[in-house]
């Protein structure tokens, strides 16, 4: 499992790191970009998103959802990403992540993919794909 670390601008790299379908990689690399540049053009330091899990063996999904044995991160190359804002792991739980996490997932909805605030009964703001293939 690799470990969590910035996005960046190198969307090939992200994809190999996680093993990304190439599109979600370029897809949350302009994210990121986008998110920066607002944040920027209003005067703050964007902390960045950070993949926390791409690609799942079926074993690692059993273990993590055993609810989800079909997922997108189980397919090869992986059609989801779970993220977090920024470098600490504990900003995502609090209420200002959360924000930051819907306007994520309204960008998210907005390029045409599928976010996982929207999940019924499994709320899950950290999860981003591509959609169902």
């Amino acid at each position: 499992m690799a470990i969590p670390a910035p996005v960046g601008n190198d969307a090939r790299r992200l994809a190999c790191r996680w093993v990304l379908d190439p599109t979600l990689a370029q897809a949350i690399v302009n994210m990121d970009r986008f998110f920066a540049d607002q944040f920027a053009a209003a005067g703050i330091r964007w902390p960045g998103v950070w993949v926390t899990s791409g690609h799942r063996s079926r074993a690692r999904q059993a273990e993590i959802n055993p609810d989800a044995p079909n997922s997108l991160h189980t397919r090869c190359p992986s059609l989801a990403v779970d993220v977090r804002v920024g470098s600490i792991p504990g900003l995502s739980g609090t209420q200002g992540a959360d924000q930051l996490l819907r306007m994520m997932g309204g960008y998210w909805k907005a390029q045409g993919y599928r976010w996982g605030g929207d999940f019924r009964g499994n709320y899950d703001p950290i999860h981003f794909d591509l959609g169902q293939f």
